[in-house]
């Protein structure tokens, strides 16, 4: 019976410790990434945070609904949206080089 107590208290404590180490490596690794990846800025619209951070795995689907927007605001000349447009863009996908070239 006390072995078994002093094998959940060491469990306990594993965890623990295993808990706290990932959180400071998250946070070392955070603080290393690009500001692509900085998290909410008050510059962005409430729509755009809601896709960055609430859809996840889907935001491909969201930067393709974008993509195709601006392609019809380009055919129609309003290159005023375009540029902010081309801004979310980017931010949505930060490594697409697609993204790069087509705002610049």
């Amino acid at each position: 019976m006390k072995k078994a107590v002093w094998i959940c208290a060491l469990l306990f404590l594993l965890v623990t410790l295993a808990a706290f180490q990932s959180r400071r490596l998250a946070a070392l690794r955070r603080a290393g990434l690009p500001e692509a990846y900085a998290g909410y800025t008050a510059n962005e619209p409430p729509a755009l945070s809601f896709i960055l951070a609430g859809l996840g795995g889907f935001r491909g689907i969201a930067s393709e609904v974008l993509w195709f927007r601006a392609e019809r605001l380009q055919d129609e000349g309003r290159y005023m949206e375009l540029v902010q447009l081309s801004d979310w863009l980017t931010r949505l996908e930060p490594h697409a080089s697609e993204t790069w070239v087509y705002m610049a």
